[in-house]
């Protein structure tokens, strides 16, 4: 019976603090409940156009995590623990979270808590990269519909272009779904 989460409660987490948190709540004999949502995309090298994939998690409440209290356990250890604020609190009280509540967040994410996976890195290669020098137009919708682009560099989520109709030329950023074949 010593097992079994008698009550749900959120913390409010230092700055970036979630992952602290967690870990130390654990430690503490608490059950912890921490969605997040999983990214993969392209990054930047500062200084450089050398970009690297990278996936990270990002928490899917930011700022928050749940945690469950026994039977047995109080609530100091939690209100103690490194990486937490403070206990989520109505008036005076912690606020209890409704088991029913969180069996639905908690139906939401996979068993490592992962809610959605978001893939920046599929989508744009599915649309093909540019090719340097390659010539485009500008989608209808675009503010420089009536010019024509010459790629220079296609950085994934931005693709930098010269546009050939302002006078000398100018170069831009612009987001892929801008540009179209001619």
């Amino acid at each position: 019976m010593g097992d079994i989460v008698e009550h749900w409660y959120a913390v409010l987490c230092i700055p970036n603090g979630e992952d602290k948190a967690d870990t130390n709540l654990r430690r503490e004999g608490y059950a912890t409940f921490y969605p997040r949502n999983r990214k993969r995309f392209r990054r930047k090298r500062p200084h450089s156009t050398i970009t690297k994939v990278v996936t990270e998690d990002k928490p899917l409440f930011p700022g928050y995590i749940f945690f469950g209290v026994k039977a047995d356990q109080g609530l100091f250890a939690a209100k103690e623990a490194d990486g937490v604020a403070a206990i989520v609190s109505f008036g005076q009280a912690p606020l209890k979270i409704p088991h029913k509540i969180m069996d639905k967040i908690m139906a939401r994410t996979d068993a490592n808590g992962i809610a959605e996976f978001i893939d920046e890195v599929a989508k744009l290669q599915g649309r093909g990269e540019f090719k340097e020098g390659a010539r485009m137009a500008f989608a209808d919708d675009s503010p420089f519909s009536k010019f024509i682009a010459v790629i220079k560099q296609d950085f994934g989520k931005e693709v930098s272009v010269w546009l050939e109709e302002i006078g000398e030329g100018r170069e831009i950023r612009v987001a892929p779904e801008l540009l179209k074949s001619l």
